[in-house]
């Protein structure tokens, strides 16, 4: 199967999807393809690695709940603000419709719910130390994604402090943060992409089912990040430790510090650093590793192995390489793909 055969028959049976979704999935397929090829791969051998289109449209749809409403739903938009600004936690979900936090001019707390309708219900309180936001379904059935329903999306302006907690989950629809200070975040979504933008705190968490991961200008402690199905991108991140895993979509890694655990199923992992005299560890199971630094390292230890692959690090192709004392640790492995380190 060739490359267009494999992505109109996964174009077709993804109709149901969300447009944005459907079209990351298909530019993260169509990218799969192209790094396939690089590794010196026919697009059938990559095809098969991949699985049947339908079988991953299995997959992806078996996340949603797709429920017909033919009720017309008359929209409005709702606000609900608090002046209680001494809550150190926060903790918001929502069932349906997408999440926008960032802060507030103010020490004034605003919940704006867009596109608001007689079957949800927006709550926001302070109980204790702890701000509650929740927006829910009036109705059992439409607990999750209804493509019919129009899309609702959820503002939430909170004071600028440090907070000791931040919890932002999504049953179905994408989460945006930006400029948050914290001590621990956790993100989490079932369907939808995350992003994350201006953000320090000592521990962050960023876990979704099906979507991408995109995180840019954050200082951490603790970074974790995972995806079932999508692809993760780091960017411009000052951490002491990092672990980011994908089942199913690339790694991007740039300019970011501290020790790195990766892995994916099927995708390639990149890295564009300064520096290497560091712990890293690197797996994917169908795709390549490129690690690209702009300059050498002086205290390290190079171990890579491929099944099906070219190894080239520094020019070398051995599979062990040790610069200096080889104090740090850098493990590369994967099955199907080439290995780079420049």
């Amino acid at each position: 199967m060739t490359e267009n055969q494999y992505i109109s028959e996964l174009d077709l049976a993804l109709k149901q999807l969300p447009t944005e979704e459907q079209n990351d999935i298909i530019q993260d397929i169509r990218e799969y393809f192209t790094d396939g090829r690089g590794d010196g791969k026919s697009e059938s051998e990559i095809a098969t690695s991949l699985g049947s289109p339908a079988k991953i449209a299995e997959e992806l749809l078996g996340s949603y709940s797709f429920v017909e409403n033919k009720v017309k739903i008359v929209s409005t938009n709702e606000v609900i603000t608090i002046q209680d600004d001494q809550f150190v936690n926060v903790d918001i979900n929502v069932q349906h419709g997408t999440l926008f936090v960032s802060p507030s001019d103010s020490s004034v707390t605003t919940a704006e719910l867009i596109g608001s309708n007689e079957k949800l219900k927006l709550t926001a309180e302070v109980v204790g130390d702890t701000l509650f936001i929740r927006l829910k379904s009036l109705r059992h059935w439409l607990l999750l994604f209804n493509f019919n329903m129009k899309a609702v999306t959820l503002n939430v302006f909170i004071p600028k402090k440090l907070y000791q907690s931040i919890a932002m989950k999504t049953d179905n629809g994408r989460i945006s943060a930006e400029k948050l200070l914290c001590k621990k975040i956790s993100v989490n979504t079932d369907n939808g992409k995350i992003q994350l933008k201006e953000i320090a705190a000592t521990t962050l968490t960023a876990e979704t089912d099906n979507g991408r991961i995109e995180i840019d200008k954050v200082q951490v402690e603790h970074l974790r990040t995972k995806t079932d199905n999508g692809r993760i991108e780091m960017r411009h991140v000052d951490a002491d430790s990092i672990a980011v895993e994908s089942d199913n979509g690339r790694i991007e890694l740039e300019h970011v510090t501290g020790s790195i655990v990766g892995s994916t199923d099927n995708g390639r992992i990149t890295l564009q650093t300064d520096t290497l005299d560091r712990n890293i560890d690197l797996q994917t199971d169908n795709g390549s590793i490129v690690i690209q630094s702009s300059s050498k390292p002086t205290n390290v230890s190079i171990h890579t192995k491929t099944g099906h692959g070219k190894i080239d690090v520094f020019g070398e192709r051995n599979s062990r390489t040790v610069i200096g004392a080889g104090e740090h640790t850098i493990r590369l492995k994967s099955d199907n793909g080439r290995i780079t380190v420049g």
